[in-house]
């Protein structure tokens, strides 16, 4: 288990754990008000991300890590840093699941990457379900049921769909970094 600053303990300890489809979480609204900054919200994110087992995902191709962005509403790329607990993900029976914030959505038609509440059902468009090699010890491709390769960079940070399985932008690891 990863060792926490005495700081972001507290905030662990005063706000109640929560329980989503089998996986334990801090909501985010609890830790809003008790702490003073940004970075020790991300903490304890990261420290109770830990004990759910949640992962970072890494892509080959860039070297950065998928990170929830936007408020919560989209995802990027980002430097890969254990401590954002922005950065973690984990499996949520076929979904990707991020701690605090949902589950990532994609749409085949118009590539678009974003965070959706992990109990919709699945669109015409949008696909929650996802193949992830989860624990790999390679890089590998992940996609959706809607035909949907998760990509990343390029040139930037963005993180879109796309189809084909080809190139080291549709490459992913789980794992900890940085």
């Amino acid at each position: 288990m990863k060792k926490m600053h005495s700081s972001a303990r507290i905030i662990v300890a005063t706000v109640g754990i929560v329980v989503v489809g089998g996986v334990s979480q801090v909501p985010a609204s609890a830790l809003q008000g008790r702490a003073t900054t940004t970075d020790l919200i991300s903490e304890a994110r990261a420290a109770t991300s830990h004990r759910t087992g949640a992962k970072m995902l890494r892509n080959l191709d860039t070297g950065k890590c998928l990170k929830v962005i936007a408020g919560g509403k989209n995802v990027g790329l980002a430097t890969c840093s254990s401590k954002d607990g922005n950065q973690r993900f984990g499996p949520w029976t076929s979904k990707i699941f991020a701690p605090d914030f949902g589950c990532v959505s994609a749409n085949r038609k118009t590539w678009d990457v974003r965070i959706d509440q992990c109990t919709l059902p699945s669109t015409s468009t949008y696909g929650l379900n996802w193949t992830v090699a989860w624990g790999a010890t390679s890089y590998t491709t992940i996609w959706n049921q809607r035909g949907c390769y998760l990509e990343g960079g390029n040139s930037g940070n963005f993180v879109r769909c796309s189809p084909g399985t080809t190139g080291n932008a549709k490459k992913w690891r789980s794992g900890e970094w940085g």
